[in-house]
């Protein structure tokens, strides 16, 4: 088997556990004798999801057993990443999808880590995009939050390095952005410290709008927090031109009766301002 993304984890000093693109193996460790193994993938296991993928990152919570694998097409909205929990003799108990990004593009480049509780995971869709996404969730795969990084200048590449989960419930994330390294501190809440994010040339939100340029359509990604939000769109006058409300994880919407132009847009949570930016129409 291809062994490109290993990872591995041991418990308790009795046992590891070893990550590979196909497998899961449970080793002991006095005699380094394996003593179990399951597929990652669903070339091999019916159980897993039917787009396969390679699994590249493991976690050990409280005598549990976590991996991250990414999925090798498209699907469900670009939900590529896929976390699976095991017990500690590699039964299956339960998984879910990370919404990876809101592009015509697999998730490559990720982080993955955890402390006490809390599980982390952060993606970008290659070497080359305009930023990231971030994922906090809790021991039963339950999604806590996300959040949507993006460069203003939508000039600047970032891709992901790693995630490091901290002891205050939050992370540090680290990524290379044109021949840069930049580490960002987030807080338990996946929020930048507000000077930082002043000063910063990135923006943090609870929605995407994508494409941007778009031609005929655009579509809104809400962040799982967001019960319902009301989105409006300006043009240059200040005329309201759209206005829809966001009450599904992501909604489509079609532009193709506006002109071609930049357009302003606001996000409204119970009436109180939530996100603003801009929609360039071609």
């Amino acid at each position: 088997n291809n062994t490109n993304y290993t990872d591995i984890r041991i418990l308790n000093k009795d046992y590891l556990y070893l990550l590979n693109w196909n497998k899961l193996v449970k080793v002991q460790i006095k005699d380094f004798i394996k003593v179990d193994s399951i597929y990652t993938s669903s070339n091999y296991n019916d159980k897993l999801p039917k787009e396969g993928g390679c699994a590249n990152n493991i976690q050990i919570i409280n005598d549990k057993i976590y991996y991250r694998a990414l999925l090798d097409s498209n699907t469900k909205e670009n939900n590529n990443n896929y976390v699976a929990k095991y017990d500690t003799n590699l039964n299956f108990i339960n998984n879910k999808y990370i919404y990876a990004q809101g592009l015509e593009r697999e998730a490559q480049i990720t982080g993955f880590d955890s402390y006490s509780d809390n599980i982390f995971i952060a993606n970008s869709t290659g070497y080359y995009t305009d930023g990231f996404h971030f994922t906090k969730l809790d021991t039963n795969l339950n999604i806590i939050f996300q959040k949507f990084f993006e460069f203003k200048d939508t000039s600047e590449f970032a891709y992901i390095f790693e995630v490091y989960a901290t002891h205050d419930g939050g992370a540090i994330v680290t990524t290379g952005a044109n021949n840069r390294l930049i580490i960002y501190k987030l807080d338990a809440d996946g929020n930048l410290p507000l000077s930082f994010e002043e000063d910063t040339e990135i923006k943090v939100s609870n929605y995407l709008v994508y494409p941007n340029p778009a031609l005929d359509f655009i579509k809104i990604k809400k962040a799982i927090q967001v019960n319902e939000a009301e989105f409006i769109l300006y043009n240059s006058l200040g005329q309201i031109v759209l206005q829809k409300t966001l009450s599904e994880s992501t909604t489509e919407i079609n532009i193709s009766a506006l002109s071609n132009g930049v357009y302003v847009y606001n996000i409204f949570v119970d009436g109180k301002l939530d996100d603003e930016g801009k929609v360039v129409v071609e």
